[in-house]
């Protein structure tokens, strides 16, 4: 007696590849000036929708009838927000947004506490990629010194000092945490070069992450 056993080739998924292992959102973590926005407006060229964490905080300035331009205003309300509406409160206003069009593809940057990134990784599992980009830091005071998107005017040492703060350095938890949520990384890209060479790195982790022959 014989036994025919089938055996179907994988030939529709490259590689065999596992569907779900592939990403779907991306969660962009950056050093102030290291070019998150560039990056997340690359990936909206891919068919990603573009969100901001800090909106949340801009509204909330907005309703104060304060200037949404003053990045140190910018930290400190969105401190208080996770003091009194707690640690996750800005991922969790945008995992709002999100379920209202779940079939959407997300990008999302802005993200300065690592509480937001185990809420979205909660939200997301395994779908969610967290890219991390950092830049030398005096080419990143050159870069935010030399755009309008804020209205104070930086001092070397005092850039310094808002690059301590947003890194966590002596904050709580309520506070900005950045180096913790760069730590989460599950890709890094150092952005040292020029807009090309950033794009470069970026085609590699959207093909890597994002292949769309399945």
């Amino acid at each position: 007696m014989y036994i025919l056993v089938v055996i179907k080739p994988c030939i529709t998924i490259p590689h065999c590849y596992n569907i779900s292992q592939m990403k779907k959102h991306i969660a962009i973590v950056s050093t102030i000036g290291a070019g998150k926005t560039t990056a997340a407006k690359y990936f909206t060229q891919k068919g990603f929708t573009y969100y901001r964490l800090s909106i949340a905080i801009y509204n909330e300035i907005e309703k104060r009838g304060l200037d949404y331009k003053n990045r140190t205003l910018l930290q400190d309300v969105g401190d208080e927000m996770r003091r009194k509406e707690g640690l996750s409160i800005l991922a969790k206003i945008a995992i709002k947004e999100f379920n209202k069009n779940p079939s959407k593809q997300y990008v999302i940057d802005s993200i300065r506490n690592h509480f937001e990134i185990n809420e979205l990784k909660n939200k997301f599992k395994n779908q969610l990629l967290i890219i991390a980009i950092d830049a030398p830091i005096k080419t990143r005071y050159k870069r935010i010194t030399s755009r309008a998107e804020y209205n104070e005017k930086y001092s070397y040492k005092k850039f310094l000092k808002i690059n301590k703060r947003d890194l966590g350095i002596g904050n709580k938890d309520n506070q900005q945490n950045n180096q913790k949520c760069l730590d989460m990384a599950e890709e890094n890209i150092y952005n040292d070069k020029s807009m090309k060479k950033l794009f470069k790195k970026l085609d590699t982790i959207y093909k890597k992450h994002f292949n769309k022959n399945f």
